[in-house]
């Protein structure tokens, strides 16, 4: 996605004479079967508060390349950022912009791993309250330090005048406990170890049918369980893990997909359109209704080997090519020789 993200923003400015009463803006509304939000670049975002006076929300998700410098912005209401990883330098200028008139700010402030710098001195600015004066929602979540912020906010002048506070952890399963496996299926990797699953994202089908291939679970069993984690994923009833090579067709697994991604399913996973088809119905995945051919695409060959003739003749029969030769000077790899002259 390299590039994107700086054309999107100079397409917006560019259209801004046009789309005078533009209010509401949200950059990188991708899902996750799409992209992991980790992995999204974004841009240079003031640019857009400058072409758009009159924008009142103003919602980011991706941190890779963000960048924020301090603005002011008189109209802005609500910002928002889901990132995996914050940068410390977006969060520093936030708290120092000018935006009189913000009352709902949200960082998500991710992991490490991908990015985050941002640390407890750089949101104290924000918890003082000598700035943003209007603000009445702070989101700080999604973080590796939550109980550090949670402790900081709770003495923090800020949040008499918040009337509401925004503090995400995952919750801790009802009732039961945890279970063994808790800790792999909550990771990215299926490791136990991070980065983990990000909070507030609807994990993907992908996930959940690695998670069901490691564990030997059902996919089924796996989305209830990542349910009770707080990780809330439809899966399909009839979905198994052999229907990994499907998920190309189905980036969102509630919605329809088109025959071109069907054609790709069939290049990749060798089965036929028609096959594809029929599986994409009994996973209740809505289709075009076309008539779909029932021949298997034909196997790609494989490369030829090093040194191996162009085409025709006999490998190896070429004497410059020193092959093994037997007593009749018949090269060996030709295989036996009649006897005839």
């Amino acid at each position: 996605m390299d590039g994107w993200p700086d054309e999107a923003v100079d397409r917006l400015v560019g259209l801004s004479s046009r789309l005078t009463g533009l209010e509401a803006l949200f950059l990188g509304d991708v899902v996750m079967e799409e992209s992991e939000i980790s992995w999204m670049d974004q841009s240079d975002l003031a640019p857009v508060l400058r072409a758009y006076p009159g924008l009142r929300e103003l919602g980011v998700r991706g941190g890779k390349e963000l960048e924020f410098p301090v603005v002011r912005h008189e109209g802005l209401r609500t910002l928002r950022f889901e990132t995996g990883g914050l940068p410390a330098q977006v969060t520093r200028n936030v708290a120092a912009s000018d935006l009189p008139s913000l009352e709902c700010l949200e960082l998500w402030l991710g992991d490490e791993y991908y990015g985050c710098d941002t640390t407890l001195e750089d949101l104290r600015p924000l918890l003082t309250g000598e700035r943003l004066p209007s603000l009445r929602h702070l989101g700080l979540q999604n973080s590796e330090f939550q109980d550090e912020i949670a402790a900081a906010v709770a003495h923090a002048p800020v949040v008499a005048r918040l009337g509401e506070l925004g503090h995400h952890n995952p919750p801790l399963p009802d009732e039961g406990g945890f279970e063994e496996e808790d800790i792999l299926l909550l990771s990215e990797e299926l490791d136990g170890r991070r980065p983990w699953l990000q909070w507030g994202r609807t994990p993907s089908l992908r996930h959940v049918l690695r998670a069901a291939e490691v564990t030997g679970r059902s996919p089924q069993e796996i989305g209830e369980r990542l349910a009770r984690l707080g990780h809330d994923v439809h899966v399909p009833p009839a979905l198994e893990v052999r229907d990994g090579g499907l998920l190309e067709a189905v980036p969102r697994s509630h919605e329809s997909t088109g025959a071109a991604k069907i054609l790709a399913v069939v290049s990749r996973t060798g089965r036929s359109p028609a096959e594809v088809a029929a599986r994409l119905r009994e996973l209740d995945v809505e289709i075009p209704d076309l008539v779909y051919p029932a021949r298997r695409p034909a196997p790609t060959p494989p490369p030829p080997r090093p040194g191996a003739p162009d085409g025709g003749g006999c490998p190896g029969a070429s004497s410059d090519r020193g092959g093994e030769r037997n007593a009749r000077g018949v090269p060996e790899a030709c295989g036996p020789h009649d006897g005839r002259s």
